[in-house]
């Protein structure tokens, strides 16, 4: 009987993703910066008997003064009402995950539907709080999630 061996022979010699490797990109209309972005949820799917859903996903902003992306969130809102009313296909707009390895290479990407915002927190103002970072939160409902290609 032949033995089989497996060509890696240690887990340490796997990459493992990083959870700082990302890069989150909205349509180029919305004007909101990838750099704005602190941090994403990943996506979940769950199984409910033999079918299944996606679950919201967490997008988390850091607010800035020069760029406040609560201004740019806002006109996504005004933009999206109008676009909702006639809307064709299933989803309102895409954003893409580029996972970045510690070379800052793109390792991969995911593409994500946008069927629906269900929520955006502008976040509180706060005197108690006055060196800490304003955040925006917003909460979408994703229509698919795939994989995209990698460019050669």
């Amino acid at each position: 009987m032949e033995k089989f061996e497996p060509k890696i022979k240690n887990i340490n010699d796997f990459e493992s993703r990083r959870n700082s490797g990302f890069v989150v990109c909205f349509p180029e209309e919305f004007e909101i910066p990838s750099w704005g972005v602190r941090w994403i949820s990943n996506p979940v799917y769950t199984m409910i008997g033999k079918k299944g859903k996606w679950e919201n996903i967490e997008i988390n902003f850091i607010d800035f003064i020069v760029e406040p992306i609560s201004d740019k969130l806002l006109k996504v809102i005004n933009r999206l009402e109008n676009i909702e009313k006639k809307m064709i296909s299933n989803h309102l707009f895409k954003i893409t995950i580029k996972f970045i390895d510690p070379v800052d290479y793109i390792v991969g990407t995911w593409e994500i539907g946008v069927k629906e915002i269900v929520s955006i927190d502008f976040g509180a103002f706060n005197y108690a709080s006055n060196n800490v970072l304003r955040e925006v939160k917003m909460i979408i409902a994703p229509g698919y999630i795939c994989t995209l290609p990698e460019k050669k």
